[in-house]
């Protein structure tokens, strides 16, 4: 078995132990969209805008959202937000969802226990994409 795939098991049993939605990446992965002025964690979820008003008191709100730390109390909890039904209907089926792979990954899994123990503090995220621009410049 493979370093990946045996990552993404071990992450599956760990993030199971929390809840059956648990996933790290809601806290650990942010795609910034500067051009927009929108967020996600993952590339599933759909963005959502980056309210302004709280980046004046605390720079991390560019990632900390209130929309994320609904969505992580909510996982928290159990609970299987529809944005992330991507994992969701992978799961169902008896897979290995991205929720696994992403979480297993050693940026993400570096950080389980403090996250479990404080769950709505806010995070640097290790994983970061960011869009200046819709331009291409792959040529």
């Amino acid at each position: 078995m493979s370093d990946y795939l045996a990552d993404a098991e071990l992450a599956k049993a760990r993030l199971a132990g929390v809840s059956g939605s648990f996933c790290l990446a809601k806290w650990k992965q942010v795609s910034l969209h500067l051009t927009t002025g929108h967020t996600n964690s993952c590339y599933h979820p759909p963005l959502h805008r980056i309210p302004t008003e709280p980046l004046v008191d605390n720079p991390s709100a560019l990632h900390n959202t209130a929309h994320k730390k609904q969505r992580r109390a909510e996982m928290m909890e159990g609970v299987k937000c529809t944005e992330c039904n991507y994992c969701w209907n992978i799961e169902q089926n008896g897979s290995l969802s991205d929720r696994h792979y992403r979480s297993g990954e050693p940026w993400a899994m570096e950080a389980f226990e403090d996250i479990v123990a404080n769950p709505q503090a806010d995070v640097n995220p290790s994983y970061v994409e960011v869009n200046f621009n819709h331009a291409c410049n792959l040529k």
